[in-house]
């Protein structure tokens, strides 16, 4: 991890850079993260690393365990089947919204990353290839415009990434979901929106069924 400087508050920063951690898997699953060694890492003091561990806590990435520390959070299958709905009803709103107030610059956004995810899956390149399917997949809710979506969005898309980047689920490269995007970004384009979010509600419930499935 690199050393920080003052930009934004260095609590926020710590809670980006260890957010960022746990959203690519570089910790794992239940792992036990101590707030003086994060402090030492980033060249700060333990006040900054206190406060972005209640922030984190507070989105549900880590928990704290009375007289034992402070863990990576983990979910059981029924846990992470909730997550795979609420992300299907936010992300279903946030297309709606998107489509609604500005479908050319998500239709512009979604080929963008389609060409860079068809060069990942050329270049058998995995760890490119899951960042760009949670840009694609943000990208509903950024167009939409709505913050507060958004707020509620990132802690529950940052859960669903650790857990693909633990290999805790498999399956990232699913030739079918690939399709999915791609076709999902013709009918954007095209602007044929029921069809649209018909196929991103039936894409994102095919990916909760087959990621519960390889956690049970």
């Amino acid at each position: 991890m690199k050393r920080l400087t003052r930009r934004q508050s260095l609590s926020e920063q710590v809670s980006e850079v260890v957010s960022k951690e746990i959203g690519e898997g570089r910790f794992k699953m239940g792992q036990m993260i101590s707030e003086l060694q994060i402090a030492n890492e980033l060249g700060v003091s333990r006040t900054p690393v206190r406060e972005a561990f209640s922030r984190l806590e507070y989105k549900g990435l880590l928990i704290t365990v009375p007289q034992s520390g402070t863990y990576v959070f983990d979910a059981t299958p029924e846990e992470f089947q909730d997550l795979s709905q609420m992300r299907s009803c936010l992300e279903v709103q946030g297309l709606q919204q998107s489509l609604q107030n500005a479908q050319r610059e998500l239709a512009r956004d979604l080929s963008k990353i389609c060409e860079k995810m068809d060069n990942a899956r050329r270049n058998q390149d995995q760890s490119t290839y899951q960042v760009l399917d949670s840009l694609y997949h943000k990208s509903f809710i950024i167009h939409s415009g709505n913050k507060l979506l958004s707020e509620m969005y990132d802690p529950i898309s940052l859960k669903i990434s650790a857990l693909i980047n633990n290999n805790s689920i498999k399956g990232v490269f699913s030739e079918a979901a690939h399709q999915d995007h791609l076709e999902i970004r013709s009918l954007v384009s095209e602007q044929k929106f029921n069809q649209a979010l018909d196929l991103v509600r039936a894409h994102l419930n095919r990916f909760g069924k087959r990621r519960v499935e390889s956690l049970s």
